[in-house]
């Protein structure tokens, strides 16, 4: 699983949209899930790209080579400098969720763009209630047989 859809309330976003979004997943396992939100290009072009073309070194591009490998039909992109952090336990089952996988290659880029921001102390990590992630995606809550 490289690519999650879910619903978060981002601790950084001033509007307090709550709508199904897709994440790249930086790390999944029975105790943790960190994901990194993936946007579309589309009206975010100066946010994106600076004045001379340049893009935001925190932000992973995924261009027309690499939309198809991520099933995306727009150009879009990863900000690597910010994940969101959900403590999991046994009763979430997340594989429940839409998800999917990518090419190895793209994963390995967008892993070594994060190390590097990590690295320079560029990254912040926001952490998000494994109960607030469960009101917001009651799919993946599992339920308990007696």
């Amino acid at each position: 699983m490289d690519i999650l859809i879910c619903r978060l309330l981002y601790p950084n976003d001033p509007t307090n949209t709550l709508k199904p979004h897709q994440h790249f997943v930086g790390l999944f396992s029975e105790e943790e899930l960190i994901l990194y939100s993936i946007s579309s290009v589309l009206g975010k072009e100066k946010r994106v790209f600076a004045l001379d073309g340049s893009i935001n070194p925190e932000y992973f591009i995924i261009g027309k080579t690499d939309m198809k490998a991520l099933s995306l039909r727009v150009p879009s992109f990863i900000d690597c400098s910010v994940s969101f952090h959900i403590k999991l336990n046994s009763s979430v089952d997340i594989t429940t969720l839409s998800n999917r996988s990518i090419p190895y290659s793209v994963r390995e880029r967008i892993e070594n763009q994060i190390i590097r921001l990590k690295e320079r102390g560029n990254h912040r990590q926001h952490s998000i209630s494994l109960a607030d992630f469960l009101k917001w995606n009651k799919k993946c809550k599992k339920r308990f047989q007696p």
